[in-house]
């Protein structure tokens, strides 16, 4: 393979010991329709739109009936048969149907017309942590927004970002307290909630041995509702940067916009609505959005709506 970009996707969201030219066919496929769509997984999309040129043109192969023949097979077979990732997440081997779907033009017989397929979630997710390098917030995380205190949200980012720069995944209560800035009592009234809506697992230690408790991020949520991807830097910056750090009830409402977003992009609804969501009153909505925009976290913009009434719009 020539094309370095590519051989550094590979060796990312693969194992590196893998060496593409003598894998079989259907993983060179499936890893060039992923870098093909490597920009709109970026984007939060589970679609990826290609043509066969493009993945020829990749992987080296001849322009003739039987490579697209062979392209076309390995399409529909990640779409009929689990796939063993290469990589194992979490210690584990995952067999899944990789592909979700396929859409294709009934008269595409030269295989010259756009092919779009759906990506699994969890092949999805994988490609974000690896080689985007997010972090994952489930949305379940931001249904209970209207009963999640402030700072209880707060904490559940620093034990987001903690596992993703530390690659901690268990901590006892005063490790806690240390990277998240919180006393004891803050962090005992913050920790049962996020116990309660499934969020945080606690692992009970052992008296006799004089091991305390241990606290974990849950991933095995009772209810899969997807994610919301947060650049580490991001959340870094609303939590410890020094000029563009963050209060907890403005960290409430940014994460929520950029929920609401997607990660990225406009958000049309009143500090009426917004506050319903996350339990706080429209009049502090507005303060705290005029907060964020003034520190560049979001861009918000007032315009005149179909009833000529005033609107405020959210840009992240």
């Amino acid at each position: 393979m020539a094309n370095t970009n590519f051989e550094n996707f590979l060796e990312q969201i693969w194992d590196k010991k893998i060496d593409l030219s003598e894998a079989d066919f259907n993983l060179k496929t499936l890893t060039a329709i992923l870098y093909l769509g490597r920009y709109q997984i970026n984007r939060g999309d589970d679609r990826i739109t290609f043509n066969f040129h493009q993945i020829r043109e990749l992987l080296n192969l001849d322009d003739s009936v039987p490579i697209n023949q062979q392209i076309k097979k390995a399409i529909f077979q990640l779409y009929f048969k689990p796939f063993k990732y290469y990589k194992l997440i979490g210690n584990c081997s995952w067999y899944l149907r990789v592909i979700r779907g396929i859409m294709k033009s009934s008269d595409d017989t030269e295989f010259k017309k756009e092919w779009a397929v759906i990506i699994d979630s969890v092949l999805l997710e994988h490609i974000l942590q690896s080689y985007f390098k997010k972090i994952l917030i489930p949305n379940q995380f931001f249904l209970n927004y209207h009963l999640l205190s402030d700072e209880a949200i707060k904490l559940y980012f620093s034990m987001k970002l903690q596992e993703q720069l530390a690659g901690n995944k268990e901590w006892r209560i005063d490790e806690i307290m240390e990277f998240a800035s919180i006393c004891k009592s803050t962090f005992y009234r913050s920790i049962k909630y996020l116990i309660q809506f499934d969020l945080v697992k606690k692992h009970a230690g052992n008296r006799r041995r004089y091991e305390k408790a241990t606290y974990s991020i849950n991933k095995n949520h009772t209810a899969n509702k997807g994610y919301t991807p947060f650049s580490a830097s991001v959340i870094n910056n609303m939590l410890y940067n020094t000029t563009k750090k963050l209060k907890n009830g403005e960290i409430k409402l940014y994460s929520y916009l950029c929920y609401l977003a997607g990660g990225i992009g406009e958000i049309r609804k009143s500090p009426a609505e917004i506050g319903l969501l996350i339990g706080k009153e429209p009049n502090l909505i507005s303060k705290l959005a005029d907060i964020l925009h003034e520190k560049d976290y979001i861009i918000k913009e007032t315009y005149i709506g179909e009833d000529n009434q005033s609107c405020c719009r959210y840009i992240i």
